[in-house]
Formats: C-alpha cells, sequence, structure tokens
C-alpha cells in the first residue's frame, strides 16, 4: 500500500519538476537504489555476467548505470502525462520507420518485439503520435489499485494497455485484424509458460507468445529498441521483419522462430547492457516447457 500512495505522490508532483533537476535527482535515487537494495543489484549483476562475462572488469559499473537508467525511466513514467506529441518527437529519432509503414501495407498489423532497454514506453508513444494504434500488454503488479494507476499513467497519451495473461490474447488478436501496431516485451518469461532456450549461451525460458501469435496470424514481427543518449535524447530503432519459418511442424517452427526473436534481442542487449533494466534474474527459470498445442499463446 506505501507504495501505491509513493506513485500516486510521484505522479502529482514529478510533472512539476523541471527536467533537468528531474534527471539530476533520478540520478541520485538511482544510485542510493543501488548502495541499498542488495537484492536487485545481486540480480543485475548476475544477469551481467551472463552478457559481459563474469571477467568483465567494468561489470560493477555496467550495474550502477542500470539503476540510474531504471530510475530515469520512472522519471518519464510520472512525467509521462504532462508531454505532448510536439515534445515527443522533439526528444524522439526513430529510426527504421519505414519498416513499420511498409509492413502495415499488408494488413495484418504488426508485433514489435523488444527488450526492457531504455525508455520502453517511448516506443509506444512514436508509434501513436505517428497515428498508429498500439497494444500493449504489460505484467500485472499488486495490489490492483497500484495496477490501475500505472496503467492510466503509462495510457495516458491513448495507448491500449491490456494485463499479460489470460485476458490479453483476445485483445491482441483483435488489434492485429485492426491493422494495429502490438508491442510484446521478450526478454522475460513473466508469465512462466514460455520455451526453454539458448539466450546468451546459457538455457531460460523466453515468452513464446511472439511467434505463437505471428504462426496464426501471418503479423511481421520487427525487433525494436529505445536507446537512451546522454543529452536527455532518445532514438527508438526498428530493425526490418524478421524472416521466419513456417511449415508442417507447428512445435518445431514456434522453436526456431522464438530463437531468432532471441538472437535479435541478443544484439540490442549486447550493445547496450547498461540500458537493460531488468532487476530480477532471468536464468532463474531453466525448467522444460511444453509447448502449447493450441493457437493460444
Amino acid at each position: 500500500m506505501a507504495t501505491y500512495w509513493l506513485y500516486r505522490l510521484a505522479s502529482i508532483i514529478v510533472p512539476r519538476v523541471p527536467a533537468r533537476l528531474g534527471y539530476f535527482l533520478a540520478d541520485l535515487a538511482g544510485e542510493l537504489a543501488y548502495l541499498l537494495n542488495w537484492s536487485s543489484r545481486r540480480n543485475v549483476n548476475g544477469n551481467l555476467s551472463r552478457v559481459l562475462g563474469a571477467a568483465n572488469h567494468n561489470r560493477q559499473d555496467i550495474v550502477r548505470r542500470v539503476f540510474r537508467t531504471g530510475a530515469r525511466n520512472y522519471f518519464e513514467l510520472f512525467r509521462l502525462q504532462s508531454l505532448d506529441v510536439e515534445y515527443i518527437n522533439k526528444v524522439v529519432t526513430v529510426e527504421g520507420w519505414d519498416y513499420i509503414t511498409d509492413a502495415m501495407v499488408e494488413g495484418k498489423g504488426v508485433i514489435a518485439v523488444a527488450a526492457h532497454i531504455g525508455s520502453f514506453d517511448l516506443v509506444t508513444q512514436v508509434a501513436r503520435s505517428r497515428n498508429i494504434t498500439v497494444t500493449l500488454p504489460v505484467e500485472r503488479v499488486r495490489p490492483d489499485r497500484l495496477f490501475e494507476l500505472v496503467r492510466r499513467l503509462r495510457a495516458c497519451q491513448g495507448l491500449n494497455l491490456v494485463s499479460a495473461g489470460e485476458g490479453a490474447v483476445k485483445t491482441i488478436y483483435r488489434a492485429l485484424q485492426d491493422n494495429h501496431l502490438v508491442v510484446i516485451a521478450a526478454d522475460r518469461d513473466v508469465q512462466h509458460s514460455g520455451m526453454l532456450v539458448e539466450f546468451f549461451g546459457a538455457l531460460t525460458t523466453v515468452p513464446t507468445a511472439p511467434a505463437i501469435i505471428a504462426r496464426r496470424t501471418g503479423a511481421p514481427v520487427l525487433p525494436c529498441c529505445c536507446l537512451r543518449r546522454d543529452d536527455g535524447s532518445h532514438i527508438v530503432h526498428f530493425d526490418p521483419p524478421l524472416e521466419l519459418v513456417h511449415s508442417p511442424d507447428r512445435k518445431q517452427d514456434i522453436m526456431r522462430n522464438t530463437e531468432r526473436i532471441v538472437r535479435a534481442l541478443e544484439g540490442f542487449i549486447r550493445q547496450h547492457p547498461d540500458q537493460w533494466v531488468v532487476f530480477r534474474p532471468v536464468w532463474d527459470n531453466t525448467r522444460p516447457t511444453a509447448v502449447n498445442t493450441t493457437d493460444d499463446p
């Protein structure tokens, strides 16, 4: 309950804070979180040891920057309600937008797969600013009133947010049928229903939803990421559509296409490890997982 009231207070105060001061305070909060939250620091350190190698001498500095990135993300979440389209287009440079518009011509919608890199919400805000309707499945947090507060903050610019899980499937399929953009974070198996694949040389489960949905709908899958720059601006980058396999063997298709998605996300994370804001262990789930035999992710 304390977290809810803290978020509520931040949603009122932060939009009134000048950006330069806000980022300074966010960096300070990130430093404090790095020093005091030993559990999250251990998790980030463990995740990055897979990405960078255990012998990397700069890893602790990169871990520290992850906490600062996370704090800046929260600052931007709380001030999102005060930003307009003109401001978003001013601070965000978009690379590869033609891949989105070209894919939309097919009329099957587009699935953008992303890792939790940089200010993840800006990927969706940029699409909305260009008159593309966006559906974003998000992890449900507790209590419910906290989830609803975060949902309202993230949806304030007109996004269609849906709680990831059972109720999201029909919404996603409907969005693609209406030729909308669906953005899915595919670097963490939040629902614990994914597939065991190799991720940075070690096995863990990752979401299969993008591969399953793409196979059923024919929607193209584009890797994307949002990168933070030192001057406070951002780059939203879209890769070309992945070449997915489609054969009579559904299980193998899902496995191979999920692996292709993971390889693309690995490239983003390897290039920008200090912006990969995942504070829970990624490689703590190595149980074998059966692939769905239905078309529901």
